[in-house]
Order: structure tokens, then C-alpha cells, then sequence
């Protein structure tokens, strides 16, 4: 039997690019990813050449990531371009908060996250899957778009959680407005890479800015009511949750411009990131059927007729395997940067106020010195015995340090009950024919959906 072909991956240069080079690649529809240079998948710290401002460094390797995110993340800023293309929606969110403003919010913000909350979220998330599922099923020629369905499914959850039963404005409208902001967000331009005044107009990013101006308004009119019906709901939703949130140190609650910024924060990180995650897994699982029919087996024998529980997501390891190598493959934020608030020291460089680190996950979870055959899909490198052999901060999905996502549990666990709805009533396989490649916007897209042929699964016993 043929092995499978290696998943689709980026092509990229095999050195660092001037930036005069990268400029042309880019207008010339070169993705984001393509920027980074092959010496970023071998080497740990490889210097950008620049003409002027600031120097730039790719951090690959687990001491330098663990220096710039961990040991001494106070001194790493996010970058001025994040700022700068997420800044018109998130405002001081999470993502975006620096220093005190941060520290207080994640106080306040991470007892929300933590798995003994999850058991009111876990039926939203079977729900979303079991629906999704039933939609799939009458796919018209059998054939759906993986990420436009897995898309809803988690945008269901965000809304079930975020806002319990009623939400006070048109919750298809706020999606749109969502996936215009990700989008125009995602997409970097000459002026974002140029050191360039951030009063220059930028129409794409001012377009985004627009599109979430509405859903500020509307978010802060609905906290200002809920504040007033303030434990009323006996069964309390994320917005109650973060009304009532306070930091343990001060007593402090969130003001409600807090509340908007991470409403949204949470809606934006907590929405499309999973949806990415699933959609390439059932990809994956799509060009792997004997992994996919692995999956379903152990679906079988965990839950046989019954609906997912939040008990089940340890009983079914290896659908949290499958996940965990779908985002070591295609990290859904495949990069982060970070900007040097003052001097430190990495190794032998000594790091000047200004310096700029792109820490590409996507090059991280396939580096030649981190990983054996790291293009390859392997689910199994994640089992007990193998995972205690990867090294430390050569899996980040999730970032790493006092920043890491505060979701990150919450994520992983709607992943695997989605996926075990779907999994356990459809079969997936890919459309001949049809190139899938990873895209890189503000996180990391399969080309085309990716299109998929589904069938329902065939019932146990079953002939």
C-alpha cells in the first residue's frame, strides 16, 4: 500500500529575504509564510537583513522562545504591527493589554477558563457538532466545505456560551461583521511590513474598524443591561461571568470598555481558531483513512449511542492526538511578534530597546532539529510515550508563558466533542483533483474550504 502524500506545506526561500525582495514577492501574491526563510526550520535565531529601523530576528529554538515568552515575557511587547492591524477592534483586550492593564484582566479573566466551569459549555458544544453533522449529511451531492461548516458550529458555541439564550442584536449580522474584521485584519500590506507612521491610510484596516464600530455599540448597551439584571439568570452566561469577574489581588471588576474589548477579544480568538483546527483535522483525517477509521473505532467503543460528555474528552486520546498533530501541522496563528521593551540578553546577541522577533510556530512545529520527519502526519508522536520525548517549547499552538491562551483548554475541549459528533455519523475523503495548500490570513486557512466528499458512517455491526 502507497503512503500517503505529505501534507501540504509552504515553499520558503532558502534564505532570509531583503526586504525589497519581500516587498516584490508580495505583490506578486506571495503568502505571508513564504516570507520566512528555510534557515528559520534549521537553525534557532536567524537575522532579517534591513536597510534601516529596527533589527529583526526569527526565534525558532526552545531557549530562545522560552527567554522572549517565558523567563522574561514582561520585557517583550507585542509588536507595533499587531497593534496596528488588530488595535481598531480589540482595543485593550487580552491579545493587546501591556503591563498592569494585562495583568489585571488575566487575574480577573482566567478563573472563567479554568475545566471545573466547562461542564455548562460541554452540551453546547455536542449540540454544535450533532447539527453540523445532520447539515453535512444532506450536503447537496454529498460534497460540503469543511471550514465554512466547522465555522458555524464553533460561532454556535461562542454565542451559546458568550451569551446564553438572547443576545439583544442580529446574530448573523454579528458574524458578518466578525469575518470582515478577521479578514481585512489578516491581510498584511507594504505599509504594515515598511516602518512606516501609523497615520498613513491603511483602507483595509479602516474598512475592519467599520465593520466592528456597530458591534461595540451594541456590546456595551448589552452589559450596561445586564449589569442592572445583575443575578437574575439562575444559570449565569460567559458576559455575566465577566461582569461579575474581579481580580484577586485588588477586587477590582472589569469597567465596561474592558468588557467590550474582550467580548470581542473572545469572540474572534475563541471562533475561528477552533473552527481552523477542525476543519484541518477532518482534512487530514480525509487524506489519512486509516487514522480516520481509528477515530471513529475508538468514538464507537467510548460512546456508543450516547452523546458526548465532558467526561468522555479523556477517554478518547487518540482524537485529542489527531487534533494536537492538525495543529503542530497548521498552527492556527502561525506566528507571533514581539518587540524588545529594553536590553536583555539571547544567547550571545545582545538585544537592544527595538529589536523585533517573529516567532514562527508554523516553522517551530516543523524544525529539523525539533522534529523527526516533520512534515509528515503522524498522529502517534503524540502518545504517552512518544509526547515525553518531544521537546520542551517545540509544541506551541497555544503560545507560552504567562500569555498563554486562557482558552486553550476551553478550545481543545469543543474541539474533541465537535469532532467525535461528526466522526462517529460521517465519513470523510478529499476531491480528486483538488489542491488544498495552507493560506496564511490573521490565522491559518486551507485553500478552497477544503472541499471534502462525505457519506454517512455506517452503523455499528452494520453491514
Amino acid at each position: 500500500m502507497a503512503e500517503p502524500a505529505l501534507p501540504p506545506r509552504f515553499s520558503p526561500p532558502p534564505r532570509p529575504l531583503t526586504l525589497l525582495r519581500a516587498f516584490w514577492r508580495m505583490l506578486r501574491g506571495a503568502d505571508d509564510m513564504e516570507m520566512v526563510p528555510q534557515t528559520a526550520y534549521e537553525e534557532f535565531l536567524v537575522e532579517q537583513p534591513v536597510l534601516f529601523g529596527p533589527r529583526v530576528f526569527y526565534a525558532t529554538g526552545p531557549e530562545e522562545t522560552r527567554r522572549l515568552l517565558v523567563e522574561n515575557a514582561a520585557n517583550y511587547h507585542k509588536s507595533l504591527l499587531t497593534r496596528r492591524i488588530l488595535g481598531p477592534g480589540l482595543r485593550e483586550g487580552l491579545i493587546l493589554a501591556e503591563d498592569e492593564v494585562w495583568r489585571r484582566q488575566r487575574r480577573a479573566i482566567a478563573p472563567l477558563f479554568q475545566p471545573r466551569v466547562f461542564e455548562g459549555y460541554a452540551a453546547a458544544m455536542t449540540r454544535a457538532g450533532t447539527e453540523l453533522a445532520e447539515a453535512w449529511a444532506r450536503a447537496p451531492g454529498g460534497i460540503v466545505r469543511a471550514s465554512e461548516g466547522t465555522a458555524r458550529a464553533t460561532y454556535d458555541v461562542i454565542m451559546a456560551t458568550l451569551f446564553g439564550g438572547g443576545a439583544g442584536f442580529d446574530r448573523q449580522e454579528l458574524r458578518k461583521a466578525v469575518d470582515v474584521y478577521l479578514d481585512t485584519a489578516g491581510r498584511l500590506g507594504v505599509l504594515d511590513l515598511a516602518p512606516t507612521p501609523s497615520w498613513l491610510p491603511r483602507p483595509r484596516i479602516r474598512r475592519g474598524a467599520r465593520a466592528v464600530a456597530g458591534l461595540r455599540d451594541a456590546f456595551r448597551e448589552m452589559t450596561v443591561a445586564r449589569r442592572a439584571q445583575r443575578g437574575a439568570s439562575a444559570t449565569p452566561d460567559l458576559l455575566d461571568r465577566l461582569i461579575a469577574a474581579e481580580d484577586p489581588e485588588t477586587g477590582a471588576r472589569l469597567d465596561d470598555e474592558a468588557i467590550v474589548d474582550n467580548i470581542l477579544t473572545l469572540i474572534v480568538a475563541g471562533h475561528e481558531t477552533t473552527a481552523l483546527a477542525l476543519a484541518w483535522s477532518l482534512h487530514l483525517l480525509a487524506t489519512h483513512p486509516e487514522a480516520q477509521e481509528r477515530a471513529a473505532a475508538e468514538i464507537r467503543e467510548v460512546l456508543g449511542e450516547a452523546p458526548a460528555r465532558l467526561a468522555d474528552v479523556a477517554r478518547l486520546p487518540w482524537l485529542k492526538q489527531v487534533l494536537n498533530e492538525a495543529l503542530r501541522l497548521y498552527p492556527t496563528i502561525p506566528a507571533a511578534l514581539r518587540t524588545a521593551a529594553g536590553p536583555d540578553r539571547l544567547g550571545d546577541l545582545e538585544i537592544r530597546a527595538g529589536d523585533v522577533f517573529i516567532i514562527p510556530l508554523y516553522a517551530i512545529h516543523r524544525h529539523r532539529r525539533l522534529w523527526e520527519n516533520p512534515d509528515a502526519f503522524d498522529p502517534d508522536r503524540f502518545s504517552p510515550e512518544r509526547a515525553a520525548r518531544i521537546p520542551k517549547g517545540a509544541f506551541l499552538p497555544f503560545g507560552a508563558g504567562p500569555r498563554i491562551c486562557v482558552g486553550a483548554s476551553f478550545a481543545l475541549t469543543e474541539a474533541v466533542l465537535i469532532l467525535a459528533e461528526i466522526l462517529r455519523r460521517l465519513s470523510f475523503a478529499p476531491l480528486e483533483g483538488v489542491e488544498v495548500r495552507p493560506l496564511t490570513r490573521l490565522s491559518l486557512k486551507p485553500t478552497g474550504g477544503p472541499p471534502l466528499r462525505v457519506a454517512p458512517r455506517a452503523a455499528a455491526g452494520g453491514a
